[in-house]
Formats: structure tokens, C-alpha cells, sequence
């Protein structure tokens, strides 16, 4: 797992980096995204989040039913919105983050052609939210 230990790919983070992240997220009263690949690694990320640290965190996975996945998405929308997002690439495209959510974190990136791509679109997810329309 990328967060154990600096990587090669500079675009991922370390356990430091993404622990410190956490803590100004909770500071701040924002919300952390974060995505990987993997549904096993965003259960993994989850639960270390609540090992390590006192934030809330929940999972969007494609292993989640149509049913979990719509009170998963309403939820972080609550004043009692978990602080870290974890998302795997299935949420990459086709749904917003929430206002709070203004930073993207990436636990783990695959070594696809498409990868510029696919950065940009998990970026997307907040980079929207937070851009002035010009007039």
C-alpha cells in the first residue's frame, strides 16, 4: 500500500502525509477525499483512519448496493459528515463531493495509460464545487 512508506510516484501520499491531512481537514471543519483502486483498500483505509485518529470515515466502493450507496452519498452531506471520504475509481465520474470536500488525496494510482485521465477526473470531483463562474 502506498501510504506505509514514499513511493516512486510522487503523486501519492505517505502515512505521515495523509494523517496530517486528517488532522487539518478536522481543524478546518472540510472534508478529506481520497482515492484508490481497490474496494479492499478503501475498507483498509477506513479502518485505519479509525485506528489511528478519532475523524470519521466511510468507504464508496462499487461493492456497495444501490440502497447503501444512496445513504452513503446523502450522508456526507450531514452536519455529522464523515471527515474522510474514501472512494474507489467508481466514483471517479458521476457524482459531486460535497461542499466541505476540498482537498483529493491518492492512496494508490494504476500504471495505465489513461492515467492522466483518470486523475483528472478524481480531481474533478471537487475542483467543480469550488470554481467561480466568470460572468
Amino acid at each position: 500500500m502506498t501510504l506505509v512508506a514514499r513511493t516512486a510516484d510522487p503523486a501519492t501520499v505517505t502515512l505521515a502525509e495523509f494523517l496530517t491531512a486528517i488532522e487539518d481537514a478536522q481543524t478546518s471543519g472540510e472534508q478529506l477525499l481520497v482515492f484508490c483502486t481497490r474496494t479492499d483498500t478503501a475498507t483498509s483505509l477506513v479502518d485505519s483512519v479509525h485506528l489511528l485518529t478519532d475523524a470519521k470515515a466511510v468507504a464508496l466502493t462499487g461493492a456497495l448496493t444501490t440502497r447503501e450507496r444512496e445513504v452513503v452519498l446523502s450522508y456526507l452531506h450531514m452536519d455529522d459528515a464523515p471527515t474522510v471520504i474514501v472512494a474507489t475509481d467508481a466514483y471517479a465520474t458521476g457524482w459531486s463531493a460535497p461542499s466541505r470536500c476540498t482537498r483529493v488525496l491518492h492512496a494508490e494510482l494504476p500504471g495505465l495509460p489513461t492515467r492522466p485521465m483518470l486523475i483528472a477526473q478524481r480531481e474533478a470531483r471537487i475542483r467543480r464545487l469550488h470554481t467561480v463562474p466568470t460572468t
